[in-house]
């Protein structure tokens, strides 16, 4: 005979976690978590990808210093020509070579050639005003006036050179240590993506875990009760837990086998009635 434990009160369904809720829990849970795993990975990746290409670009650029570095040693050499020998063939050379260098100078951002360019466009309109001079210069004293200018000129080339140099060497210094944090960057990034990657995984079968436990959990031990109470006939001993829709069921469950248990006794009692008028006539 099935007999029930406890029904427990009405309000006891009434309380509990609904179904309905705990799928939207998980599911606003791996959407949510998914959510802020991509965005905070895209932006990762995203800053990544903006250094890497203003490193793409400076990196660029210095094709441009290489490009004043033989400008500016091909100026030196054709100045010297013309200071030397006072020929004026290579005045017309000069003059587009410091309208390129002029150009190169203002493309180039870096602090330490922004310290040098006013320098660098000074030092230009002074040799160009020197060259003029000098090719104007036919009097008896042009040697003296050739060898003075060239004096002048290596006097104001020289240190300038000296710092472009230097400054050349600093930005290739710069350039150097951000290419090694770039690429340690994406190595860390990459395995923040991985071990983030496996956090979220990881999240999402606890998750699960937690639903399967709120929802099945009780479901399977609410079938196994009444299957143990059918095999050996004795109470139905299961506790009303989980979410409200399963407490619901095992309340009815209960109910049952209580309405059950009560009409077996009456029929028992109907039976017996029976039996022992049976026996009375019979007697």
């Amino acid at each position: 005979m099935i007999r029930r434990k406890d029904a427990g009160t009405p309000s006891d369904s009434a309380q509990g976690l609904r179904i309905g809720t705990a799928i939207g829990v998980v599911v606003a849970g791996c959407g949510i978590g998914g959510l802020l795993l991509a965005t905070m990975l895209a932006i990762a990746w995203t800053w990544v990808d903006h250094r890497s290409t203003e490193l793409s670009r400076d990196t660029s650029a210095v094709h441009d210093l290489r490009r004043l570095d033989d400008e500016l040693a091909e100026w030196a050499t054709k100045v010297d020509l013309v200071l030397g020998s006072g020929q004026t063939w290579f005045m017309d050379d000069l003059d587009r070579a410091a309208a390129r260098m002029r150009t190169l100078l203002e493309g180039m951002k870096w602090d330490a050639m922004l310290t040098i360019r006013g320098d660098f466009d000074w030092y230009l309109d002074r040799e160009l005003a020197r060259l003029d001079e000098t090719a104007a210069n036919f009097g008896d004293d042009r040697q003296l006036r050739l060898a003075q200018a060239v004096e002048a000129s290596d006097a104001e080339l020289e240190p300038l050179l000296a710092r472009f140099h230097v400054a050349n060497a600093e930005i290739q210094g710069i350039l150097s240590v951000q290419r090694v944090e770039l690429n340690q960057a994406r190595r860390i990034l990459n395995i923040v993506s991985w071990v983030a990657t496996g956090l979220y995984l990881a999240f999402i079968a606890l998750l699960w875990r937690w639903a399967s436990a709120t929802i099945t959990r009780p479901l399977e031990t609410l079938a196994r009760a009444t299957r143990d109470s059918l095999k050996t006939g004795g109470p139905l001993a299961v506790e009303s837990i989980g979410p409200r829709e399963v407490r619901m069921l095992t309340q009815s469950v209960l109910s049952l086998t209580g309405s059950l248990e009560a009409i077996v006794q009456e029929r028992t009692v109907a039976i017996e009635a029976m039996a022992e008028l049976r026996r009375v006539i019979l007697n």
